[in-house]
This record gives structure tokens, sequence and C-alpha cells, in this order.
């Protein structure tokens, strides 16, 4: 009984995981999954990963800015 109460709630996160990542505009996602959660011994290498990330997507976030239109208080006075 317990092991369903634990893959239900797996289950639930996950879900929630992707709803909230639908609202996203850009999700930036390190290749990091070779690591594990608690592995700190290669911090340099995570950390390098997510530059790697960041800098490939910054092309989508650039596109993403263009089509922001400033807020009408900015509009009235720019």
């Amino acid at each position: 009984a317990v092991e369903i109460l634990f893959r239900s709630d797996s289950i639930t996160s996950a879900e929630l995981r992707k709803l909230q990542l639908s609202f996203a505009d850009v999700v930036i996602t390190p290749k990091v999954g070779r690591f594990h959660w608690s592995d700190f011994s290669k911090p340099e290498q995570c950390v390098r990963e997510g530059e790697i990330a960041a800098q490939n997507a910054i092309l989508e976030l650039k596109k993403k800015l263009k089509k922001v239109k400033p807020s009408w208080w900015k509009r009235l006075f720019y």
C-alpha cells in the first residue's frame, strides 16, 4: 500500500511539473542527467552544462524578447 502511495505521489509530481513548464516562455534544460542529484563532487561540470544550455537558448530568448510589447505606460512616455 505504501508503494502505491509513493508511486501516485511521483506521478502527480511529474504531471504538475509538466503543467508548470507549459506556462514558461523558454525552458533551459542542462544535460545533467548523468549526475546523481546528491553527487557534489563535480560542481564545475554541472555549472558548465548549465552555461552551455543557456548559451544555446540565447537565440530563442532574443526572439521572444522582440515579440514583447512595451507596457502602455512606456509607450505613452517614450
